[in-house]
């Protein structure tokens, strides 16, 4: 293993670096919000202009459980909620009986926009 490899590895020993260490974690979760939403948004753009592959839907559902998770897990708690919301829209949206339309999940995928952190929303 290599020195740094041992660094990142290497137990915490106490709050403080334990702290620290999440915070490192959040602010690279932070950084991979953009990314992640222009996915989201590219997808749904597939999706409803007609250029979307068979599976574009699922793709969308899972970027929605991703951010769903990560979001909660790392502060932002109204990003993992919003998230979740789209998620279970996709869900229903895809399911025989479900009574999910697009126009729901477009009002879905917004919410998940504007609970994006501000320089980011």
């Amino acid at each position: 293993m290599s020195a740094d490899a041992s660094r990142v590895f290497a137990p915490l020993h106490s709050a403080a670096e334990f702290i620290a260490f999440l915070e490192v974690q959040r602010a690279d979760f932070r950084s991979t919000l953009p990314g992640r939403f222009a996915r989201m948004q590219a997808l749904w753009s597939d999706i409803t202009g007609g250029r979307g592959s068979a599976d574009a839907l699922d793709q969308l559902e899972r970027q929605a459980h991703g951010l769903a998770g990560t979001g909660a897990t790392f502060g932002f708690r109204d990003l993992g909620e919003s998230a979740k919301a789209l998620e279970l829209k996709l869900c229903d949206y895809a399911a025989p009986s479900g009574a999910t339309t697009l126009a729901d999940i477009a009002a879905a995928l917004e919410s998940v926009r504007k609970t994006l952190p501000g320089e980011f929303a």
